[in-house]
């Protein structure tokens, strides 16, 4: 089932990442903003076993990888037309060479 995206995401957030030697992605974490701490809009994520939410912040690990730095960058969250966090689109520069 295909789910549709609402475009009007919500810009700003900062997330901590967390990437193994290679640039895997071993965990995030992000503060939920206030307007999306409720039942209908943390109904994906509290259903997704590798998220935990520790209000306000939303944890995500992936077992059997291990992050060997923290990155600090902006994002988005993706919304469902129901207004469900159903993504998220992490913005960061490359350092220059």
């Amino acid at each position: 089932m295909a789910i549709r995206v609402e475009r009007n995401e919500f810009n700003a957030i900062e997330a901590a990442v967390s990437v193994s030697e290679n640039g895997d992605l071993a965990d995030l974490s992000f503060e939920v903003p206030k307007k999306f701490r409720n039942d209908q809009a943390m109904a994906f994520l509290h259903s997704q076993e590798v998220i935990n939410y520790v209000a306000p912040r939303v944890f995500l690990a992936l077992p059997g990888h291990s992050g060997d730095a923290v990155i600090n960058a902006l994002a988005s969250l993706d919304l469902d037309l129901a207004g469900r966090i159903v993504g998220m689109e992490i913005h960061w520069k490359p350092a220059s060479a």
